[in-house]
């Protein structure tokens, strides 16, 4: 079995060989040996650059922040450089026309352990943000954002509404109506037609209460973090035609400004987390090759819970639709309720506890209701990952599972005398015989 905590006596040799031969290095040697062992991905050959700059693109210079009220088409051939997008207005169809906006000032980025310097040439945060407050007298809604190249940011999109202070002190109370806040939060945001390669951290960022982002015919790859992140009460996002690849392989530090492999299983990322958000659709698109897996659904423990700016997770990640992809190379392609079995002890999280053992503390993660439905699992560890109640898994086929096709049951949830129970696997091509696996008492 593909082990994601814990590090086996097999696994232990080489790093015990490898410390015996870099005894005689210096720690910064060190490091570059080390780092060098992860994989990277680089995707940078997929951006198109223009042999010439078109000279009637806009004059955005470096580090500007660019407010874009109205629709435009950009030139053919144009490049911009550590340039921020901020949309202001709802009602926009922003055509890029092919251009790259790039974070850094290479075409590529550093490696592990090469540090941007001067901090000047560190990669600009976001390359397009749509961002309303909730006293917005208008919210941010039917915004295109299409045939675009971005490469090397730290986001590439991020879609957010702003949360006063007060307004976080009501969510931590329990005083404030999520719903009130969902319907003035940015809606029906477009990315049609774009490539978002190489991020420093995620692709694109959904924030909470935002609802009916979609994303089609687009590629994320290599990025940092997940590709895509629907944070708590963000909904009906529709994902649709897209390919995800190489993503979640690595971290940076905005503090040193240097890139790190993620060196356990635990850190690796997915390619979409969809964390306390419902109602999304997953469909038609391509997963392949990247660090953790392919759709990872959970209800965080609200996390780093004595931070004031933190808010509660209030519901789990229920009623998605995971439709007609394809998972290849993955770990775990589909994992329900991925924090079910984790420990969490050093995450500070402001949820009721379920268990503990020896230091280490447990949470109940909820994912529920959840449809996984014609879609193809090829040379995975697992295609399916179930660890809450109530989810159909339908029609797949699987081919060549390194583990088992699905997988059912959670190890604390059988410790709390309430074992995974109620879901429905039915239709199914798989792999092999013995193809599920039931544990921990589930049924």
């Amino acid at each position: 079995m593909h082990a994601r905590n814990g590090l086996s006596f097999k696994g232990l040799m080489p790093a015990l060989i490898l410390a015996t031969l870099l005894s005689g290095c210096d720690d910064e040697n060190v490091q570059e040996v080390v780092d060098g062992l992860f994989e990277d991905k680089d995707y940078s050959s997929e951006i198109t650059w223009p042999a010439r700059t078109n000279s009637a693109c806009p004059d955005w210079g470096r580090r500007e922040t660019v407010t874009v009220s109205e629709s435009m088409q950009l030139p053919q051939n144009c490049v911009f450089e550590q340039v921020t997008v901020l949309i202001n207005r709802p009602d926009v169809d922003f055509d890029c026309n092919g251009a790259v906006f790039n974070g850094i000032i290479d075409k590529v980025r550093h490696e592990y352990g090469d540090s941007y310097r001067p901090p000047e040439t560190a990669p600009q945060g976001v390359a397009f943000r749509i961002r309303n407050s909730e006293t917005a007298a208008t919210p941010l809604r039917n915004i295109t954002i299409r045939n675009c190249q971005i490469t090397n940011y730290i986001h590439g999109v991020d879609v957010a509404l702003g949360l006063s202070a007060a307004t976080r002190r009501g969510l931590r109370a329990g005083s404030v109506n999520e719903d009130s806040l969902r319907a003035v939060a940015p809606t029906n945001i477009q990315v049609l037609s774009s490539k978002i390669l190489n991020t420093h951290g995620t692709g694109i960022y959904i924030y909470p209460y935002v609802t009916g982002f979609q994303l089609r015919n687009s590629r994320i790859k290599g990025t940092d973090g997940p590709g895509l992140y629907l944070d708590a009460g963000t909904r009906d996002a529709v994902i649709q035609k897209s390919v995800f690849m190489g993503n979640g392989f690595s971290t940076y530090d905005t503090t040193r400004l240097v890139r790190s492999p993620r060196r356990s299983d635990d850190a690796k990322r997915e390619a979409i987390a969809i964390d306390a958000s419902s109602g999304n659709q997953i469909l038609n698109s391509t997963f392949r090759d990247n660090a953790d897996g392919g759709i990872y659904l959970y209800k965080n423990c609200w996390e780093h819970a004595a931070n004031a700016n933190q808010i509660p997770r209030t519901e789990g990640a229920n009623s998605n639709l995971i439709q007609g992809n394809s998972f290849y190379n993955e770990t775990r392609a589909v994992w329900l309720a991925e924090r079910a079995d984790r420990d969490l002890h050093a995450w500070g999280c402001g949820d009721p506890m379920v268990y503990q053992h020896d230091g280490a503390k447990y949470y109940r993660d909820y994912a529920q209701d959840n449809v996984v439905a014609d879609n193809r699992f090829e040379n995975v560890h697992v295609g399916v990952q179930i660890m809450d109640n109530n989810n159909t898994v339908r029609d797949n086929v699987f081919v060549q599972s390194k583990d088992y096709d699905i997988e059912v049951g959670s190890r604390i949830r059988e410790y709390t005398h309430d074992p995974v129970a109620g879901n429905t696997i039915l239709n199914n091509t798989f792999s092999g015989t013995n193809a599920i696996h039931y544990q921990f008492g589930a049924q």
